[in-house]
């Protein structure tokens, strides 16, 4: 039977669809609750981890739980839209040139949408001077280019089946000196993952955590 239309096509196509279905939803940027500093109830290691779901925070549920793991074990996290992003990264600037400051090693991760939006938020916190150590991606919309101060970025990415570009991949923009890997987990059949689980899936969230926590260090 003839293929009709490519994986890519195909990911795109339910994007887009979903888009439409919840077009009537709406989420605030205008409110962004960043994480607090040492002192927040829970954290007992440094650094500030933002996750950012996708469309209408209905298909990255994964996120979720990454946060919920990464709390478990003392971190910092704040889990917000992808349309927040720039609300955020605004306000750790504006912390970064006052005595309230702002708690390193930072950390972004994101789903879908969410994941083009950690690559935008990483580009522009570099552009204005802060220091991003780790962004984790989990299979973004459309292809992203990184810059200067981010020291590692892991795209876990789902390719198409048919032999066709992946238009979902992350690449090295002006600036950019630190490790970029583009991980092909749809065609990897330990994963068994498609763009709508990749961010749910228990190995990947293994290798973002620990890498996360090996960044960060004791408050005690």
């Amino acid at each position: 039977m003839t293929r009709l239309f490519s994986t890519n096509a195909l990911r795109n196509l339910a994007i887009v669809s979903a888009v439409s279905l919840f077009a009537g939803c709406t989420t605030s940027t205008t409110e962004v609750e960043v994480p607090a500093s040492a002192t927040k109830p829970g954290v007992t290691r440094t650094g500030e981890i933002y996750l950012l779901r996708g469309l209408a925070n209905v298909f990255s549920t994964g996120m979720d739980g990454i946060g919920s793991k990464m709390k478990a074990k003392g971190l910092n996290v704040k889990l917000s839209n992808h349309t927040a992003w720039k609300s955020i990264a605004n306000d750790i600037i504006r912390r970064s040139k006052v005595r309230e400051g702002v708690s390193y090693p930072i950390v972004i991760m994101g789903h879908s949408f969410g994941a083009g939006a950690s690559a935008k938020m990483a580009t522009y916190l570099g552009q204005n001077g802060i220091e991003v150590s780790y962004v984790a991606a989990f299979d973004p919309s459309h292809t992203h280019y990184v810059g200067a101060n981010i020291s590692k970025v892991s795209n876990f990415y789902v390719s198409g089946q048919d032999g066709a570009a992946s238009h979902n991949v992350i690449l090295k923009g002006p600036g950019f000196q630190g490790q970029l890997e583009n991980i092909n987990v749809g065609k990897d059949p330990q994963y068994r993952v498609n763009h709508f689980n990749v961010e749910k899936n228990p190995k990947i969230h293994t290798k973002v955590i620990n890498t996360t926590y090996g960044l960060t260090q004791s408050l005690q």
